[in-house]
Parts: C-alpha cells; sequence; structure tokens
C-alpha cells in the first residue's frame, strides 16, 4: 500500500512539474515573438515621421489623457470596494492605493504581479485568497463584458472590416446578455448561492460592479480619443473602439512587462485597418501607452511605500476571542483551519 501510495503521490506531482517546465518556455517565446515583430515593424517605419508626429502632439490634451487613465482606476477602486463590501470592511481610501499600487504592480513586474500583490493586501482585511482570486476573475470577465459591449456597434460602423472579424464580432456581441441573465439567476437562487459557497450579498455585489467597471472601460476609451485628438487623427468612436479592441487583443497574454511592445503592435495594427499611416499610428501607441503608464506607476510607487512597507500597522492584529469565531467570508475556514493546526502541534 504505502509503495502503491507513493506512485500515486508522484504521478500526481508530474502535472504541476510539466506546468512549471512549459511555463518558462512559453513565456520567452511569446517575447522572442514581440521583439521579432518589433523589430520587423520598427525596419519599416520612418524615424523622422514618427518624431514629427510626436512634436505637433497637443500637450494639453495629452494631459486630459492622463486624468483620464486615473478616472480609470477610480473606476476599478469601486468595482473592488463593491465586490469587497459583503465580506470585509475596507475604507474607499484603502481600497483606491490599493488598487493603484496593484495597477502599478502589473505595469513594472512581469506576469501581471498585481493580481497577485491584491491577494496579500485584501488578506490583511480578512478576505480570504480564494476569494480575492475569485474577484479577481470575475474582474476579467466583467472587463471582456465591457470590451465587447464597447465594440458591438463595429460592425456597422466599419462594413470594411475582414469577414471573419466582423462575423467574431456579431456573435460575440451576444455573449454579455448570456452572462447577465447567468448573474441575476445566481442572485435570485439561494440554492445556487448556497452550492458555490458564496458569501451573502456577493451575488448582488457582482451585478452592481458591472457598472463602475463599464464606466472604466469608457475612461480609457476616452483616453484613447484624446491622444488621437492630440495628434490630429479625429478620434471618432469607432477608431477608438477599434484601438481597444487590438490592443486588448494585443495584451491578453501578458508575454513583457507592462505590455512593452504588446500594445504598441496591437495599437498599431488596429490604426493601419483604420488607415492611419504607421508613423503617426506608432507616436499614437507610443504616447497613449505613456500616458496610460506614467502616473498610475508614479502615484503607486508613491502609495506602494505604505501598503507594501508596512503591514503591522494597516491592520491591528485581532483579540483571541475575535480569531476563534469564524468569519462571513467561507474563504476564511483554510485560516481557521491552519491555525487550529498549528495551535495543537504547539501544544
Amino acid at each position: 500500500m504505502a509503495r502503491a501510495e507513493g506512485r500515486s503521490s508522484e504521478h500526481d506531482d508530474l502535472p504541476s512539474t510539466r506546468g512549471r517546465t512549459w511555463r518558462p518556455i512559453v513565456r520567452w517565446l511569446g517575447v522572442a515573438l514581440v521583439i521579432g515583430c518589433v523589430v520587423w515593424t520598427a525596419r519599416r517605419v520612418d524615424g523622422a515621421g514618427v518624431a514629427r508626429a510626436l512634436a505637433s502632439a497637443n500637450l494639453a490634451l495629452l494631459a486630459l489623457a492622463s486624468v483620464a487613465s486615473l478616472a480609470m482606476q477610480v473606476g476599478k477602486t469601486l468595482f473592488w470596494g463593491t465586490m469587497v463590501a459583503p465580506v470585509a470592511r475596507v475604507p474607499w481610501p484603502r481600497v483606491f492605493r490599493y488598487t493603484i499600487v496593484a495597477a502599478a504592480a502589473s505595469a513594472i513586474a512581469p506576469a501581471r504581479a498585481g493580481d497577485f500583490a491584491r491577494l496579500w493586501m485584501f488578506k490583511r482585511h480578512g478576505v480570504s485568497m480564494r476569494t480575492t482570486g475569485a474577484i479577481v476573475g470575475w474582474e476579467k470577465v466583467s472587463d471582456f463584458l465591457a470590451l465587447l459591449l464597447i465594440v458591438a456597434p463595429l460592425p456597422w460602423l466599419l462594413p470594411s472590416l475582414p469577414k471573419p472579424a466582423l462575423s467574431a464580432l456579431r456573435a460575440l456581441s451576444l455573449a454579455p446578455l448570456f452572462v447577465i441573465v447567468a448573474a441575476v439567476a445566481v442572485h435570485r437562487s439561494a440554492r445556487v448561492r448556497a452550492w458555490m459557497k458564496m458569501p451573502e450579498g456577493m451575488a448582488g455585489a457582482m451585478l452592481l460592479a458591472l457598472v463602475p467597471n463599464a464606466l472604466a472601460w469608457l475612461a480609457d476609451l476616452g483616453a484613447i480619443a484624446l491622444v488621437s485628438r492630440s495628434l490630429g487623427l479625429g478620434g471618432s468612436f469607432a477608431t477608438c473602439a477599434l484601438v481597444l479592441l487590438g490592443v486588448n487583443v494585443a495584451i491578453l497574454v501578458p508575454a513583457t512587462p507592462a505590455n512593452a511592445g504588446t500594445l504598441e503592435l496591437g495599437a498599431i495594427v488596429a490604426l493601419g485597418v483604420a488607415g492611419v499611416s504607421t508613423e503617426r499610428a506608432t507616436a499614437f501607441a507610443l504616447l497613449y501607452h505613456v500616458m496610460q503608464l506614467a502616473p498610475v506607476v508614479a502615484i503607486g510607487l508613491a502609495l506602494g511605500r505604505g501598503v507594501l512597507g508596512r503591514p503591522r500597522s494597516i491592520a491591528p492584529a485581532a483579540s483571541p476571542a475575535k480569531e476563534s469565531v469564524p468569519r462571513r467570508d467561507p474563504g476564511g475556514d483554510v485560516d481557521l483551519v491552519l491555525r487550529g493546526a498549528r495551535t495543537s502541534n504547539a501544544g
């Protein structure tokens, strides 16, 4: 029996080992692909034309684009504050700091480190890692829904798009309706919520959080329009929505830190479809990326010292009597079990 158990445990470890082996290979292949595409594009771009386009940019509109990027983080703050409210009381200023720090971490470190930073930051307020991970997953779904709602009119506004793209956009435009109907069904069914071990009030929070997340994406669309107008590209809704779609498809897999190279490629391809020259599209991509990252990284680094550097001063230690009472968050049950095991071992 011991040998059989040993063999089964060894076999169970094989998938995780293979996953750890393939993960860096896939990442480096993605980095190599991005570098190759950037080099190929750079050889076909007139550097002097890009410099002239950058010099002609309207600085006032670029400053407003930075404000729009910060407005997007405000929308994300409202999303996270709404989602966390059913399981913990986290002050709104604290949620804003966590949102900015997480965005800055994802911009600086690879593999979207901000999502992992949220696990640690919200855990100090009693939110289990499982719950925070579930909120991260719902945020990705909400982002997908908001993007689809914004680009849904493109098949009618840009009928000249390739037929496969038009067919895909028309089919995906129905996805938000199905997801919202499913979320409403979960909200109304107590049996489904119990089966999913969902905290009380979380289903309603999921629906309510869709609104600020959609507003955050509209703020990003506004930033694209402002950068476009600063370069004299017009900034029509159809063109901006196409750029938003191209950028997010390009950065779907986080191959490089801060999506360096991938974001630019997505924007250049999208603007090329809209008939913009490669030089002006390159200037747009560079300015949009800088206006999106600069304020978030600057503020995130400033706030990160207080959030990440002093963990004990943020959340006071709970008394032993309070620790023995389970929280409303079902994901916290794992923490209680581990704490009990440590106490028994100490005894």
